[in-house]
């Protein structure tokens, strides 16, 4: 789909220092293209001094210092920079929908006080206006397709590349003999109103954080507890259940972005609820059914469990059929 040549540069924009999946998700593309011999480069901006992330050193990618606008290059920038397609004049441009909602909530959170409310009203202004041709898009999820396409982009300019757990994590989550215990893991980041209630109703249910905690402290968390909730926003294809799926655990989720569809997050419709009014008591229920039936519904979840180990080569075969196909 894209136009390479022998001499072509794909750089893919990235905010340095940053470890979260998606700029982990950022540091992976980089590394397959340069596993398929394209010339493939992080672009941390703004820069800062040492970038990369000390865990996604084992991607070992190339830094470009600056983009080289030409047309046989290839700027891919995720959501939250769609800014950088006006930037750049010759080079074919592309976002990539890493989330939506992230989309609507980044405003240069690195600035402080007038110089944040000047780059709000400025970036603002310059976000995207959605208009066809301006760049081609990459999505990571169905939530964000259908996004696109209720802006009025062409579905021709929508191409799917989603992401991967990385082969660390399935080694860890493998090689787990911990027992399981009747825990309830949650992100507090996301969905703690949800969460809270279920705490103030269920008392004797013992609720886990996932929070300050090394990768290697969460592996072992999920290895360890019977069930994952999440009942935030799912701006994206989000890798917590996922994880916590491959763990062995149990997923409950509501029903917000990519939550909502089936193409996101393939569990069998009694682990999604709704958020309406006296939801909590349903979704307690079903905690309790996983805790005394734990070896019967964690079977629930294996055709996604299928579905996220092979992922890693379906990713490579879309990228394939993005980078490396002949022109039509």
């Amino acid at each position: 789909m894209f136009q390479l040549k022998p001499d072509s540069i794909v750089f893919v924009q990235c905010h340095p220092r940053n470890a979260t999946g998606g700029t982990e998700l950022l540091h992976q593309l980089v590394y397959k293209l340069r596993r398929c011999n394209i010339d493939a480069r992080i672009f941390y901006h703004p820069w800062l001094p040492s970038p990369t992330p000390d865990r996604f050193s084992v991607y070992d990618v190339l830094v470009a210092d600056k983009v080289i606008d030409r047309p046989e290059n290839v700027l891919i920038a995720p959501e939250i920079r769609t800014d950088l397609v006006y930037k750049y004049k010759k080079i074919q441009k592309c976002i990539w929908w890493l989330s939506v909602d992230n989309f609507f909530g980044h405003h240069y959170v690195n600035s402080t006080g007038l110089k944040r409310i000047v780059k709000r009203i400025l970036y603002g202004k310059m976000r995207f206006d959605f208009k066809n041709g301006i760049a081609t898009h990459l999505v990571q999820s169905e939530y964000a397709k259908q996004f696109l396409l209720s802006k009025g982009i062409f579905s021709k300019d929508i191409h799917h590349l989603g992401d991967y757990l990385s082969s660390s994590f399935f080694k860890k989550s493998q090689g787990s003999d911990i027992p399981r215990e009747k825990l309830v893991l949650y992100n507090p980041v996301k969905g703690f109103a949800t969460t809270k209630k279920l705490m103030e109703l269920a008392p004797d249910i013992k609720f886990v954080a996932l929070e300050k905690l090394t990768p290697e402290q969460v592996s072992n968390l999920l290895s360890k507890g019977m069930v994952y909730i999440d009942f935030g926003n799912h701006p994206g294809k989000d890798r917590f259940p996922r994880e916590a799926a491959i763990s062995g655990a149990c997923i409950i989720v509501g029903m917000k972005g990519s939550a909502k569809y089936y193409e996101d997050v393939p569990i069998p419709a009694e682990y999604k609820f709704q958020d309406e009014d006296g939801v909590e008591a349903n979704i307690i229920n079903k905690i309790r059914e996983c805790f005394e039936q734990f070896e019967v519904k964690t079977k629930d979840f294996d055709h996604y469990r299928n579905i996220i180990r092979a992922e890693e080569e379906k990713f490579e075969s879309d990228l394939k059929l993005l980078f490396l196909s002949s022109p039509k």
